[in-house]
């Protein structure tokens, strides 16, 4: 008797499982969405939102418009930079000048040393201190140019 209670207590359960019913539901509780994280492009104060809860938005879809006044001013500032940074290379182009100037003028003096010392007018030693200073400025010259792809390329940078 036993064996045909524990036989019948699963076919019973089967049974009422199984039976048609009219369209009612056979369960209820909680349905879940999916979330979508919506993130801008920029960031700043959010001045303007046009969504409310049950939307349905295209993508690419304007929804809100962030307050630009800080975007502005960065823009502004860089181009500021831009002007001054641009500016230096201005600069450098008239220190090389003066340079360039500087090292005629040192190369002028050392012809003259040399025809002096030819008539044992002048000595070696004030040959020799020109032309160390003409190393030192052609040098100088050389580091100034150096400087000048650094002003460039800060100036690319900042476009």
């Amino acid at each position: 008797m036993r064996t045909n209670i524990v036989y019948l207590i699963p076919l019973v359960a089967l049974a009422t499982a199984c039976s048609q019913r009219d369209g009612d539901a056979d369960a209820y509780g909680n349905f879940e969405a999916v979330e979508t994280l919506v993130s801008a492009k920029g960031s700043g104060e959010l001045v303007d939102f046009r969504v409310e809860e049950g939307m349905t938005l295209k993508a690419g879809q304007e929804v809100g418009v962030i307050d630009t006044i800080m975007l502005a001013l960065q823009g502004a500032e860089a181009a500021a930079s831009r002007a001054a940074t641009a500016s230096r290379a201005g600069d450098l182009v008239a220190q090389i000048a003066v340079q360039d100037a500087r090292l005629a003028d040192l190369q002028r003096e050392e012809q003259r040393l040399v025809k002096l010392v030819a008539g044992k007018a002048a000595t070696q030693k004030q040959l020799d201190d020109v032309r160390g200073q003409i190393t030192i400025q052609q040098k100088q010259v050389k580091a100034v140019e150096a400087q000048n792809p650094g002003i460039s390329s800060q100036v690319r940078a900042l476009e």
